[in-house]
């Protein structure tokens, strides 16, 4: 089922059908035994498109703790500051 939902999930996503695709990923970041930053990535990339500041950030933030050292969490995180403050 996780496995299932990982590939949907990326699927999806490259296909901006973000709806499933956060339908997916949610699935894989609640049931996963392994934290994975990309897919929180993902996550608040997808939330930050369809206007959802505050879980884009949650997202964001748990990809940062996972990875502290990736750019991809901080790049998000400006995005989602400069969206916050137009």
């Amino acid at each position: 089922m996780v496995k299932f939902s990982i590939w949907q999930g990326l699927d999806q996503f490259e296909k901006n059908k973000y709806p499933s695709a956060i339908s997916h990923l949610e699935r894989v970041v609640t049931m996963y035994p392994k934290s994975i930053g990309r897919f929180h990535v993902f996550l608040g990339k997808m939330y930050l498109e369809n206007g959802e500041t505050v879980k884009a950030k949650g997202h964001a933030l748990k990809a940062q703790n996972i990875n502290p050292n990736h750019e991809a969490p901080l790049d998000l995180l400006q995005k989602i500051n400069a969206f916050e403050t137009h």
